[in-house]
């Protein structure tokens, strides 16, 4: 008698991952962006505000993006805590966010101009280590034994 075992394939949990994905990598580049925008927004308006010359307008922009990561970083950890209350959180979600920002830095370090600026896919990668720390075991659904 030849017995055979039946796989059956769960093609919906596929499907439910792959758009966890896509949908985490869109939305994530949108607030980075979003967030980026209104840091940069901050650092122009305090140097025309408070007329600070080169020397001291640098640092300060630089301690602006700083904070603007830290920023970026407590929206992503309110947003996975807050979507894990609610529904299964699957793991594909942290390489699916830190997958375009990754891509942009390696294109700039290949273009070999310095027309392309990394800032904004550095500020979203510590963004995004930040957030994955600090979520500790919220960071995915956890799988029930």
């Amino acid at each position: 008698m030849n017995e055979q075992a039946v796989v059956r394939h769960d093609h919906t949990a596929y499907w439910r991952g792959a758009l966890w994905g896509v949908g985490v990598a869109v939305c994530a580049s949108v607030l980075a962006s979003a967030v980026f925008v209104v840091g940069v927004g901050i650092a122009e308006f305090s140097a025309i505000m408070f007329g600070f010359t080169e020397e001291v307008g640098v640092p300060v922009f630089g301690v602006i993006i700083a904070l603007t990561a830290i920023a970026y970083a407590v929206f992503i950890h309110m947003i996975v805590r807050g979507i894990g209350r609610s529904a299964e959180v699957p793991w594909t979600i942290w390489p699916a966010m830190a997958a375009l920002p990754t891509a942009w830095v390696f294109i700039v370090l290949a273009s070999g101009s310095d027309v392309l600026e990394p800032i904004l896919a550095i500020m979203q990668l510590v963004g995004i280590a930040i957030a994955f720390v600090t979520l500790g075991q919220h960071r995915w659904a956890q799988v029930a034994r």
